[in-house]
């Protein structure tokens, strides 16, 4: 697995001198994040996923022409129609047998992203998936939301998966939350069904204002809402599903969590009681990856050698929805996992 970055970085200097009359030193210093990576204009998670999947073909010598399942998960397609996976499949040359679909999910997007997959490639449906998780989510961002602005970062990571036996290691149980009552807490509300674009047109048959219409196409977070749901429902629920399959904390070498902020995954992981050398961010540097935090941290994860030939790993992800979903992982004894590690993709892309 690889997981890219855009060539352009955001530095906390960068965000501080463009809010000079905010004091947001304190809350920088909060979520942990010196920096984070940002798509130039133009770019698109397509374009992140791309090089991804292609570096993947030239260091593992994968053929493309093997590939039978493409999965893009996102929250940020290329475009509304047709899905980027259909893109994707034709600019990387994979087979037209290839079955290509998006899946469009936030924070726990991983962890569906997986449990895809994994359906597909132990019912036969498919033999060799390349799974994509891509997302630029600071292009929904208004530009004068330095809350949101601090916090997320662009990123893509691509993993080529087949189907093996259990009793060489994989992927144990998956388990899923939702609260779909709670989904304005985090949400894009303009730009599709419910709120068009065309409604920018007429604001007053519309029943808003115009700036309320500029506004609903961008991020919106009640960050106090979000906070609370992460430290009380994520505990718990990791916590019911390990009972539920017979686990415990102590089980696990290495608790990956969606990197939302430091101060949220620290708090997460001493209510968890999981024990320091268990624990492992991926956040300074990258900030909140959004749906591609959690492969990312997986991925950053094996090249610091925190994964191990018969370990086994526990990882979560929520967010949006409000959703959430964690999965469990036996790695085998011996491991042909080629761990990539983190790369840069530059614009423009040839």
């Amino acid at each position: 697995m690889i997981h890219v970055l855009p060539e352009n970085k955001l530095s906390n200097d960068v965000i501080t001198s463009r809010f000079p009359n905010d004091d947001i030193s304190s809350f920088l210093s909060v979520i942990g994040i010196n920096s984070r990576p940002v798509v130039a204009e133009g770019q698109c998670a397509s374009d992140l996923a791309f090089v991804a999947a292609k570096k993947i073909f030239e260091v593992t010598d994968i053929n493309p022409e093997s590939i039978d399942l493409l999965t893009f998960c996102t929250q940020t397609p290329d475009y509304r129609m047709p899905a980027t996976a259909c893109v994707l499949q034709d600019r990387l040359g994979l087979p037209k047998s290839c079955c290509t679909m998006d899946i469009i999910q936030a924070c726990p997007a991983f962890v569906h992203n997986m449990a895809t997959v994994h359906g597909m490639l132990v019912s036969g449906i498919a033999k060799r998936a390349l799974a994509i998780n891509a997302d630029t989510v600071t292009q929904l961002i208004h530009p004068q939301d330095y809350s949101l602005i601090a916090l997320h970062g662009d990123a893509a990571v691509a993993v080529v998966m087949e189907a093996q036996p259990m009793s060489l290691g994989g992927m144990e149980w998956f388990e899923f939350g939702t609260d779909g009552s709670q989904w304005k807490r985090l949400c894009v509300c303009g730009g599709m069904g419910r709120e068009p674009y065309q409604l920018a047109l007429r604001p007053r048959e519309s029943g808003m204002t115009q700036e309320e219409i500029n506004h609903s196409y961008y991020l919106k977070m009640d960050g106090t809402a979000v906070f609370h749901f992460a430290i009380h429902r994520i505990p718990a629920f990791i916590n019911e599903v390990l009972q539920k399959h017979g686990n415990c904390i102590g089980d696990y070498d290495l608790v990956l969590l969606h990197q939302a902020n430091c101060l949220m995954v620290d708090m997460i992981y001493k209510i968890l009681k999981v024990p320091k050398e268990s624990r492992f961010n991926y956040l300074e540097n990258v900030g909140n990856l959004s749906g591609v935090s959690l492969p990312a941290t997986l991925s950053e994860a094996f090249v610091q050698g925190k994964i191990r030939p018969g370990s086994r790993t526990l990882l979560c992800g929520f967010g949006a929805g409000l959703s959430w979903g964690a999965f469990s992982i036996q790695w085998p004894q011996d491991m042909s996992v080629h761990a990539l590690g983190e790369m840069i993709a530059p614009w423009p892309m040839g």
